[in-house]
Order: C-alpha cells, then structure tokens, then sequence
C-alpha cells in the first residue's frame, strides 16, 4: 500500500488504512519519503525509548541543520538532561504563578459563545483561544495577537510534513524565526516572570539561541498540542454522543475519569501522528534491516491503534485502563506538559457536558491538511 497521508482518504481516516499496513509489515520502507515507516505499537516504542540509536539531533551524524531548530526538541540525552529538567520546573514554577483554575479559564473563555442567532466556531473561537491563554499564563508573558499567531502556527504545522510538500519548509522556517524573535523579546521583557526567573536560573550552560529556541517550542508546543487535544475531544464528544452519555454519570464523578476519558480520546484519535528519528547504527527492527543514517518515522497514530497492544482498538472505550498510548511520546522526549493538557481536557469536557449538553453540529467539520499533525480547521457548533 502506498503511503499518501496528505490524500483526503487518509485525511479522512488514516486508521484503516494504518491497519493495512501494519497486517502487511509493521516496518516497511517507503523509496519516496527515503524512510522507513513503523506502524507497530512495539517498534514505536522501541524507536522512542532508544535515543542512542534512533537520533533526534542531526548533528550526531555530522548532519548540518538551520540553527533555529537548536533547542529542547532537536538535543539528545545526555545534553538535554538539564534542560528538560529546567524546563519542567519552569513550566511548574509557572503554573503555581499562573491566575485562575483549568475550570475558570476554560468558564472564561466559554463565557459569551452561547449565541441563538449563529453557530459557533469553536476552532476559531474557542480552543485556539483558550490554548493561546493557557500557555502564555503559564510563561506568565502577554497574550500575541492571535489571528497572528494562529497563522505563524498553522505555517510552522504545515511545514512539520515538508517530507510530503517541500514547498512548506521555507514558510515554516521563516515562521520559527517570527517566534523565536517574539520569544527572545520575552526573555528581557519578562525575566521576572516565574517561568523565566526559573528557567533562567536552571540553563545557565545553554547558549542564548538555544534558550530563546526553547521557549519557542515549550510556547508552540503548549499550543498546538492543547488545541489540537481539545478540537479532537469536542470532535468527538460530538460524533460520539451516545458513548459520552452511556458514561455521562461517572464522567461527572472526578477528575480522575474525566482524565482517564480524555486519554482515550486521545489514543484514538492522536493530534500528534508520527515522530521521526535517524538510525545512529545499523538495526534490526521486526526482522527488517535499517542501516544507519536512515530517517525512521513512528507512526504513533497507527501504533496508538495496534490490537497487540490495546483490546478493541478501533472502539472508543472511555474507561479504558491500562492505556500506554504514544499520544504524548516516550521515553527522553515525552511531551513535559502531557498531564497538564489532559487537566485542562478534563475541564473542558466537564463544561461540555454540564453547560452545554445539547450542543449540535451546525455543518460540517472540516480537517487541517496536515499529516503529521491531526486536527481541526473549522468545527461549527450551535451552542444553545
């Protein structure tokens, strides 16, 4: 089967298509991407936990790369022991200064959207607002305005499938650059910030560009992933109403279920759907053999569906427990803020069922056109 995640059938729904090609070899290679594709939930998490032979940093094989992309997302342990750990407690420094609860950031931004004489768009209107406010409370740093970062976002997401459309990288590095120079004004602007106080005191070996770099991905990241969690819940709080009210009383009984639901939501329907790594040496993975130097790519999405791992996999199961799914990573580049964007989910899963119970499409949703990122460009809604 060819790979063709940009088609509107994959588009649509890669999961079936994922399957296929894991029946058919878990690890395949693919001569038009130059790569090799992995669709197993094992594999996946051997190529994730395995940073001494599948490679983030380029630069471990003598490989140049835009200096822009120097930060916590391209450094390898052990150099980015530190950094992460610095930035972990940064992001915790950060949420203790932050103002206001999960619930009453996602009240707030809820508050004035119930209207009776339009639909809602809550793309436009509420997740991309609600994460743009939730990472800059969280950096304790003025909000950009958002139609602007929305873009610089969308061409920054666009670009992360430059494998597919090469067209896409120079727009997505001119983006990194418009971030970087915003983030890099943060530093100064504000250093006494709980974030950066922190931040600053835990890099002191980093270089400047780095840092700033950093705080463009934790900035980039803590948006992107928070949006696209929260379009792919209301997607299918929606799809699936009768699920979400089958479990609607025990949804409502903690956090710890809401938590445990939204991370099936996310198993099922991952915002982030591949990792790419390079092979350090030669390996031997599922009987195929990867020679080093070669780009590996984990497709999380279809690992996140694999029968050897998860019972039932196609069925969206919101009480499901174990879940090891791959939505989030693993291993030394796990997403840091992982539990705080399933909070926040909980919170406004919780809103959606107790405020607006009897919210109903109001036209069709519509895909971002994008492979490795799964989400959401337009989702309107009557909210009544």
């Amino acid at each position: 089967m060819k790979f063709e995640p940009l088609s509107p059938k994959w588009l649509d729904d890669p999961y079936v298509l994922y399957s296929r090609m894991r029946d058919a070899a878990p690890v395949t290679r693919d001569d038009d991407l130059d790569a090799y594709l992995v669709t197993d939930h094992a594999g996946c998490v051997e190529i994730l936990k395995t940073p001494t032979i599948f490679a983030t940093d380029p630069g471990r094989l003598g490989r140049a790369f835009p200096a822009i992309r120097r930060s916590i997302q391209m450094i390898d342990p052990p150099e980015n022991v530190a950094l992460r750990k610095a930035v972990a407690e940064s992001i915790h420094a950060g949420l203790s200064a932050a103002a206001g609860t999960f619930t009453e950031l996602v009240t707030k931004t809820l508050a004035g959207l119930t209207r009776p004489d339009r639909p809602v768009d809550l793309i436009e209107e509420f997740s991309r607002p609600l994460a743009l406010r939730f990472i800059c409370g969280v950096l304790g740093a003025r909000e950009p305005d958002p139609t602007w970062f929305a873009e610089v976002s969308d061409r920054l997401i666009h670009g992360m499938d430059y494998g597919f459309r090469p067209e896409a990288l120079e727009p997505s590095l001119a983006a990194r650059r418009e971030l970087s120079e915003l983030t890099d004004s943060w530093l100064d602007e504000h250093r006494d910030s709980a974030f950066f106080s922190k931040l600053r005191k835990g890099v002191t070996t980093y270089p400047h560009d780095v840092l700033a770099n950093t705080v463009r991905v934790v900035l980039h990241a803590g948006y992107s992933s928070v949006s696209g969690l929260v379009e792919n819940l209301l997607l299918h709080l929606l799809i699936h109403r009768d699920v979400f009210e089958e479990h609607r009383e025990w949804l409502l009984t903690s956090k710890a279920a809401r938590a445990t639901a939204v991370d099936e939501v996310i198993r099922y329907d991952s915002p982030v759907q591949v990792a790419k790594r390079l092979t350090t040496k030669d390996i031997e993975l599922s009987g195929v053999e990867i020679p080093c130097g070669a780009t590996v790519l984990a497709l999380t999405g279809a690992a996140n569906r694999d029968p050897a791992a998860f019972a039932d996999p196609d069925r969206l199961n919101l009480r499901r427990t174990p879940n090891p799914h791959l939505g989030f990573g693993r291993g030394p580049h796990t997403c840091l803020g992982a539990n705080l964007s399933v909070e926040l989910g909980s919170a406004v899963l919780e809103a959606f069922l107790t405020e607006h119970p009897h919210a109903t499409p109001a036209g069709r949703p519509i895909r971002r056109a994008t492979a490795s990122i799964r989400g959401i460009a337009s989702l309107p809604v009557w909210l009544r």
